[in-house]
């Protein structure tokens, strides 16, 4: 069976599951499997599992919800209607669909919510109910972030969503600044077609963002190197502190702003690397085979020395030549080696 017959049939069975409220489960059904494989006379096809099912589900949702989300942002005029009915099991729903005439003069109608309401079916009861569903309906997508996506497309980019800055998220700050640079001029055609009062960055602004984004990027691949969790990272924590602290070492080129940054980020990076258990550090750097050779060092100089003169935890009285003795204390099943560590 051909890529492409695999791929209509997936869509298929999606589309069955999803349709007639078939269990997700029903995938691994033997039966199922064997009517499959006499229908394509391939004794060794097999169904799609249930998390392929399940994702092509969402993504034949998110397709049919921006077709229909570009439908209504080209209409002009746009009438709902609403539907209360009760189901076999007595519990009350309300569907609102949406009317439209498309650019080639052709009725167009499709359902864009159905919701479980609790009251009763009184007049006053349903006006509300289908007032806040339809209120809910048009909030799902703003116009202006149709027209992004328009606008995205137009422009041979992927449509993807801003981010915001969350306190609380690693790298957020970072995610935030690139997504809006790279869909900056989206962005910009997008607000000349709306009526708003707000004030859009500047070109100054921007090639700031850029300068930052770039200073940004290292801390985000030490954040991802450090939370690793199918390799060791401990023996790379020093290797990454001290390389952040390189990246931040202000230059004849940095504006005002960007020295500031940097002087900020490496006073609470300094604080931060006062409080870790540095000898340990120091010996798993030593022992991790990756650090064993730097070709830039003169023969017999260690990593462990190159990291303790490029970083500030040189004041704490731990000198790193005292990782090979520990080492070796440790390797000759001496008491005084575990003890001291």
């Amino acid at each position: 069976m051909s890529k492409a017959t695999t791929e209509k049939l997936t869509n298929s069975i999606a589309k069955w599951v999803a349709a007639d409220c078939r269990p997700i489960s029903i995938v691994e059904d033997e039966g199922l499997k064997e009517a499959f494989q006499i229908v394509s006379s391939d004794p060794n096809f097999q169904l799609p599992s249930r998390t392929t099912v399940m994702k092509r589900i969402h993504q034949l949702y998110g397709d049919e919800r921006n077709t229909k989300e570009e439908k209504l942002a080209g209409a002009c005029h746009v009438a709902l209607t609403g539907d209360h009915w009760t189901s076999v099991s007595n519990h009350n729903y309300l569907g609102v669909t949406a009317h439209l005439i498309n650019s080639e003069w052709k009725l167009k109608s499709f359902a864009l919510t159905v919701s479980k309401t609790v009251t009763r079916h009184y007049a006053d009861a349903c006006a509300e109910q289908f007032d806040a569903s339809a209120l809910r309906t048009a909030a799902l997508t703003p116009p202006w972030q149709i027209q992004k996506n328009w606008q995205q497309t137009a422009l041979g980019q992927a449509r993807e969503p801003l981010v915001q800055d969350v306190s609380t998220r690693w790298n957020s700050t970072l995610s935030m600044i690139s997504r809006y640079l790279r869909n900056q001029e989206a962005v910009n055609a997008t607000l000349a077609r709306q009526k708003h009062n707000l004030a859009t960055l500047t070109n100054l602004e921007c090639n700031k963002l850029q300068k930052l984004e770039v200073v940004l990027e290292p801390c985000k691949n030490v954040t991802e190197l450090l939370g690793g969790d199918t390799y060791v990272s401990c023996s790379v924590v020093l290797p990454a502190l001290c390389h952040l602290n390189r990246v931040m070492n202000p230059t004849d080129e940095d504006p005002g702003f960007m020295i500031k940054f940097k002087a900020t980020f490496s006073k609470d990076l300094d604080t931060r690397m006062a409080t870790i258990n540095n000898r340990w550090l120091k010996v798993a750097t030593a022992l991790d085979p990756r650090l064993k050779d730097l070709k830039s060092l003169k023969e017999k100089t260690s990593v462990l020395q190159v990291l303790w003169l490029e970083s500030p935890m040189q004041q704490i009285n731990f000198p790193s030549f005292k990782v090979w003795t520990w080492i070796e204390e440790m390797l000759q099943g001496s008491e005084a080696g575990p003890a001291h560590l």
